[in-house]
């Protein structure tokens, strides 16, 4: 597919990442930064924009990684809104509810074809097996084949 959007659940994860990159960016240089900012802010950032450019192309691989490192910022996201006050509580929230929706994006996006690649491998590890016997089928002489026959049939 050379769609830029390949599902709902895709255009979900890829706007709540570009959200969530924002965010951080806002949350860590610019709204509230901590006594080491540019440090904490590389922590956080590096991780979302490594992950970018595969979710923005949709690759599975990355997709499911970052469907677990999402998880790292929701729970950041919910434990700063539970005990920090003010606007570091409501950037907490905000941080967890993007989190969040990247998490439901990504699955959402990766559990189709996680089913198409199960069947897949389930239908190629039939597959061998048909043109396995098809090919023992075509090398046995007809005499052979009558033989055996012949053999396995019940007295009368």
């Amino acid at each position: 597919m050379n769609r830029l959007v390949q599902s709902p659940g895709h255009l979900v994860a890829v706007l709540s990442w570009v959200h969530l990159l924002a965010l951080t960016v806002l949350w860590e240089l610019i709204v509230l930064p901590e006594k080491p900012a540019y440090l904490w802010a590389a922590v956080k950032l590096l991780p979302l924009l490594i992950a970018l450019p595969g979710i923005v192309r949709a690759r599975s691989y990355t997709m499911q990684w970052a469907s677990m490192l999402v998880l790292l910022y929701m729970a950041e996201g919910c434990v700063r809104g539970m005990a920090a006050g003010g606007a570091s509580q409501l950037l907490g929230w905000a941080q967890f509810a993007l989190a969040w929706a990247a998490f439901f994006g990504l699955i959402l996006h990766i559990r189709p074809l996680k089913k198409a690649a199960k069947a897949a491998k389930a239908a190629a590890a039939q597959l061998p097996l048909a043109v396995q016997e098809q090919q023992e089928r075509q090398s046995t002489p007809p005499a052979k084949i009558r033989a055996a026959n012949f053999r396995n049939t019940p007295d009368a």
